[in-house]
This record gives C-alpha cells, sequence and structure tokens, in this order.
C-alpha cells in the first residue's frame, strides 16, 4: 500500500515537472511576440534569439524529454529515461539555476507573465528536477 501511494506520488511529481517548461515557454514566447512587434525586429529573428538561450533551451529539452518518457515510453521515451540522457539533462538544468541565481538575477527586472515565466524557467524547474534527481525522477513507471 505504501508503496503504491510513492509511486503515484511520484508520477504526479514527474507530471507536474514536465508541465512547468512547456506553460513557461509558451508563456515567454507570447511575452517576447509582443516585445518583437514593439522593437521592430522580424519574427524569424526574434525566434532565432529566443533559443539561443541555453535556459530556453535546457528547458525545452527538460520538457521534451519529460513528455516524451511519459507518452511514448517504448520509443522517444526510453533514450530519456537512459542514464546519461537524465544525467545530462539534471546537470544542464543545475547550471541554469546556478548561474541565473549567482550572475544574472539582477540584469533585468520583467514583471507580469514574464516574471512568472522567468521563475518557473529559471528557479522552479532547476530545483524541481535536481530535487529529484534521476534517480528519483520517475519516468520509468510507464516502462514496467
Amino acid at each position: 500500500m505504501i508503496g503504491q501511494r510513492s509511486n503515484t506520488m511520484k508520477r504526479i511529481f514527474t507530471a507536474i515537472i514536465a508541465c512547468l517548461p512547456w506553460f513557461a515557454l509558451f508563456a515567454s514566447v507570447s511575452v517576447d511576440d509582443r516585445h518583437v512587434a514593439r522593437n521592430g525586429m522580424t519574427l524569424p529573428g526574434a525566434v532565432v534569439t529566443y533559443f539561443l538561450f541555453f535556459a530556453i533551451l535546457t528547458n525545452l529539452i527538460v520538457a521534451v524529454g519529460l513528455t516524451c518518457s511519459i507518452l511514448l515510453p517504448n520509443s522517444l521515451g526510453s533514450f530519456f529515461c537512459s542514464a546519461i540522457a537524465t544525467s545530462g539533462t539534471t546537470l544542464c538544468i543545475a547550471i541554469v539555476g546556478v548561474v541565473s541565481s549567482l550572475l544574472l538575477r539582477n540584469l533585468r527586472s520583467p514583471e507580469g507573465l514574464q516574471k512568472i515565466a522567468d521563475i518557473v524557467l529559471h528557479d522552479l524547474v532547476p530545483m524541481g528536477l535536481v530535487a529529484a534527481s534521476p534517480s528519483r525522477l520517475d519516468v520509468s513507471f510507464v516502462l514496467r
């Protein structure tokens, strides 16, 4: 009974961690879209610039990896469940959290939805994934 409850909690935690970066990435893109229009940038140029940020790419990898691990366990999900993929992803997202907190926090002051997206991308997702660590983040439940 306790093992079942623990497994259910891991599944819920994994699903939450998978949804957070998707929400923040879409929120951030919608805010940046308005910023693009105001500054006269082209949309293709803005998209390229958006995906040049290490934090954005890393959160995208976290989102894709966890989503594939849950929804496509026997194909692409099995790659994202491998030790090298989970370790690499965890290391990269930890770097995002540390660099953001120590070096980049005071360089800008976002407001509104952009602030929420920044907190999710730079704080919540890194803390959640590192706290879960590859040994405790349960994406293997779909392989059973």
